[in-house]
């Protein structure tokens, strides 16, 4: 189970970030730079706002120099970081960059050198030599993030694509080594259940990604561990409602027999505790990512959703709405037309009732006016207040 996050656990980053963040070019600054008549007065702006001694002459000098920048700046906040992992984050894409540069390279029969960037949680010279040498299978095997592991499913899944696709086989096994990949992600996934609010979007994109690899044929086979995994997830408790919806919307899509489960879980937070009920938004956020097509093609799907929102008081509304528009953001405009038409036909309204016409330009400008005094109103009375406490 992952540890409760705490705000009192970043203060001190949060501080040393703020701190950190007066350095970076403001707008005035950017555009000193845009209008720099040379290149070393270009460079000189850079350097008053913290940049590194840059040579304009020799690109890759500079390229190094920024690098060394960043590189230096995540050491400075992995200093201080409660857990490394967030930082090691930040690190992946250039992990996984250098990997499909060096297999690209490999295949194409040229130095992937100057495309590397040594900036990953791997230096860029051990993941050469090991991608080279035959032990790319070792490093994903001695890997056990998470994280980590999908961005390897990620890249290796477009690498074994472009692979089918242009017809090449290169030294490494591609759909081999994905699915070495498939199964390490697969083990980890139902321990995934308790991530925080800022992890759940990578872990839905890990399961979205883990179902469209196994509907291709080469990987059909994989599919029912894959489900069996899916259903160890949502048995998990605790279980974050976006996760939860997600899954069972995965679920849905390979057996539409997981229907009843959807609409009892609906049932469930709709009508359960205060806290359930404020998990419900986060569950149709999650179900709508990844089956949004059960309003579009369910009758009865919209209809039994109205049903539990009218059943919600009034203030219970009000505080889910803000959840609710996000859920609902997974839809295109003439889809969301679509669904708010058959809402209105629920409730005895018609189509008209979505129709609004343009603003015209006096009614603008008597808005604008009537925004413009309140705010004067408002300057006011904060004036009078001000003198008040003196």
């Amino acid at each position: 189970m992952a540890n409760k996050i705490k705000d009192t656990d970043y203060l001190a980053i949060s501080a040393r970030i703020k701190a950190m963040e007066t350095g970076l070019l403001t707008r005035e600054r950017m555009e000193q730079v845009l209008e720099a008549r040379s290149d070393e007065e270009a460079v000189k702006i850079l350097q008053e706002c913290g940049y590194p001694e840059l040579d304009a002459r020799s690109p890759e000098a500079m390229d190094a120099a920024l690098s060394a920048a960043r590189e230096a700046t995540l050491s400075d906040v992995l200093d201080g970081a409660p857990d490394p992992r967030y930082i090691d984050v930040f690190k992946l894409k250039y992990d996984y960059h250098n990997a499909k540069a060096i297999l690209k390279a490999e295949a194409m029969d040229t130095d992937p050198g100057h495309m590397l960037m040594d900036m990953g949680r791997v230096p860029a010279a051990v993941l050469k030599e090991a991608v080279l040498t035959g032990r790319l299978e070792e490093l994903l095997i001695q890997d056990g993030d998470f994280a980590s592991l999908c961005a390897a499913c990620a890249s290796l899944s477009t690498l074994e694509e472009w692979q089918a696709q242009y017809g090449e086989r290169g030294a490494y096994d591609y759909p081999a080594l994905l699915r070495r990949c498939f199964d390490r992600v697969l083990n980890l996934l139902p321990s995934m259940g308790a991530v925080d609010d800022h992890q759940v979007p990578a872990v839905q994109q890990a399961c979205m990604l883990l179902y469209q690899v196994t509907g291709r044929d080469s990987f059909a086979l994989q599919r029912p561990a894959l489900l069996d995994a899916f259903q160890a997830l949502i048995r998990q408790d605790p279980l974050h409602p976006a996760l939860h919806g997600a899954v069972l919307g995965l679920l849905y899509g390979a057996q539409t027999g997981w229907k009843r489960e959807i609409d009892a879980a609906i049932r469930g937070y709709l009508q359960g505790t205060r806290g359930m009920l404020v998990q419900s938004a986060p569950f149709l956020q999650g179900l709508f990512y990844t089956a949004r097509d059960l309003l579009l093609v369910d009758p009865g799907f919209l209809s039994n959703i109205d049903r539990l929102l009218c059943a919600l008081e009034d203030d219970d509304f009000t505080r889910l709405l803000p959840e609710l528009r996000l859920a609902f953001s997974y839809f295109v405009p003439t889809e969301t037309d679509r669904r708010a038409r058959r809402a209105a036909a629920l409730h005895g309204g018609t189509g008209d009732i979505l129709r609004h016409g343009a603003v015209g330009p006096a009614a603008y400008t008597r808005a604008e006016a009537l925004d413009a005094w309140a705010a004067a109103r408002l300057d006011t009375f904060a004036a009078i207040e001000e003198g008040g406490e003196r």
